[in-house]
């Protein structure tokens, strides 16, 4: 259901805080019974600028970012449709919940084993392993976020660097999401005690994994998985280390205890212990407060809605604990764009102590002899 909001005094330019905070605003909002909504349109139009911007809201329980994306593609083409007096019937897309995808990994048997897994190896992990926090220490208690605590920035690369992160990946034969993985582990590095590991956590793509269906339809395909890596490796290692963890999860075997620690962190969600306590025990789950998802590219321009320029396109996901960062890397109209999605009580100041480092972390990276 599409609503139209006419804002009486924001601009809509993610430049603008108050427009960012208004969109935090949608983002946070729930019905009167306290749910958020699955799906979510607003066309969000100014009294004192001449132009809009479409907000499109999908519940990670339809659709990652990745499958959002895609119904914006197919809500752009109805528009064309109509707009050139074509009235026919609109073409479905179904919804996949991944139980339907993967139903070989979702057999209770299966799902036990994995589940139980987690249970005998998660009491040693939660007091023994090593753990990257960047960013100021969180304050709050309960571990909630809400709407005034998050904010994002959107930044398309130059040019320049998004020309030379292709070609450095294209000559070492590593993807894109290598690259900046391994930039953010330069970055990290930089802010952290020397002579440590360092971990970070990735959301893994299963729609590039042998046993994923090639089928149309909605669906979330994300998982968010661990990287350990080792200290003093050279760039050229860094990459290569990050590419070959990132190709064994990207395995039926390799992608179980993820998927078990994110089925056991859903129940935690739900189980009926204070929140200080749940996101206590979510923040030693995980081995790293930042997290980095690539949602791929898109190969379809989206440059014109109808008639109408499309400026900017920003993408950000729902930001929960224990991250508090997670940033983005799409390839959208044939430009890469860093997305960031933050809590501004650890990162006050995102351009110093992130956005800055990170892009000269990537630069230093693609332009090293």
């Amino acid at each position: 259901m599409l609503s139209i909001n006419e804002l009486d005094t924001e601009i809509p330019d993610l430049k603008s805080p108050a427009f960012r905070s208004h969109l935090m605003n949608q983002a946070f909002s729930c019905d009167p019974q306290g749910k958020s909504p699955f799906f979510r349109l607003l066309l969000l139009t100014g009294k004192r600028d001449n132009r809009s911007c479409i907000y499109l809201g999908v519940s990670h329980a339809i659709a990652d970012i990745q499958a959002a994306r895609q119904i914006l593609h197919r809500l752009a083409e109805v528009y064309h449709q109509r707009m050139a007096g074509d009235f026919s019937e609109i073409r479905a897309t179904p919804w996949m919940p991944l139980k339907m995808v993967l139903p070989d990994w979702n057999r209770p048997v299966v799902r036990h084993k994995r589940q139980l897994l987690t249970h005998l190896t998660m009491p040693g992990k939660l007091i023994f392993a090593k753990r990257t926090r960047a960013g100021l220490p969180a304050v709050s208690t309960q571990g909630l976020y809400v709407a005034d605590d998050i904010d994002f920035r959107h930044r398309p690369l130059s040019a320049d660097l998004h020309n030379h992160v292709l070609t450095y990946a294209k000559r070492e034969k590593l993807s894109v999401n290598a690259v900046f993985s391994a930039a953010l582990v330069i970055w990290l590095r930089s802010v952290l005690p020397e002579d440590t590991g360092t971990h970070f956590t990735m959301a893994v793509n299963l729609r590039g994994m042998p046993c994923w269906p090639e089928k149309n339809g909605i669906r979330s395909g994300m998982v968010n998985a661990s990287l350990s890596i080792p200290s003093a490796l050279s760039d050229a290692e860094l990459c290569r280390e990050i590419s070959q963890q990132t190709a064994d999860l990207k395995t039926v075997q390799g992608i179980q205890p993820a998927m078990a620690l994110m089925e056991n962190a859903e129940g935690l969600m739900r189980s009926p212990l204070p929140p200080s306590i749940v996101y206590k025990l979510m923040n030693l789950a995980q081995t790293s407060n930042v997290l980095y998802s690539n949602p791929g590219r898109t190969d379809g321009l989206l440059e014109l809605f109808g008639e109408t320029r499309v400026l900017n396109w920003c993408e950000f996901g729902c930001l929960v604990p224990p991250y508090n960062l997670m940033f983005l890397t799409p390839q959208l109209n044939q430009r890469l764009q860093l997305d960031v999605v933050f809590s501004r009580k650890c990162f006050p100041d995102i351009e110093l102590m992130f956005i800055q480092p990170f892009l000269q972390a990537l630069s230093g990276l693609v332009l090293a002899d």
